[in-house]
């Protein structure tokens, strides 16, 4: 799996992915960033910098503001 196979990992997500409560990141998000960190071999403590030096796929993603690593670590937890 390579980036080109980002807008089917949005839309499968979009579909798939149900939030149980109002969160301040939605599961959907978390899901969508997690396996974008996964196809490009990114640990999520670097989730802030990839995003930053990717503004393109951060806008495909709908990120507006990146979360922190911790949420992350929560939601692994």
């Amino acid at each position: 799996m390579d980036a080109k196979h980002i807008p089917l990992i949005i839309e499968f997500i979009d579909n798939n992915v149900f939030e149980d409560r109002k969160r301040k990141v939605s599961n959907s998000l978390i899901v969508k960033i997690l396996l974008i960190l996964q196809i490009y071999g990114i640990f999520y403590r670097s989730v802030q910098s990839f995003f930053r030096n990717h503004p393109d796929i951060k806008n495909e993603l709908g990120v507006r503001k990146i979360p922190n690593f911790r949420t992350f670590q929560k939601e692994l937890e």
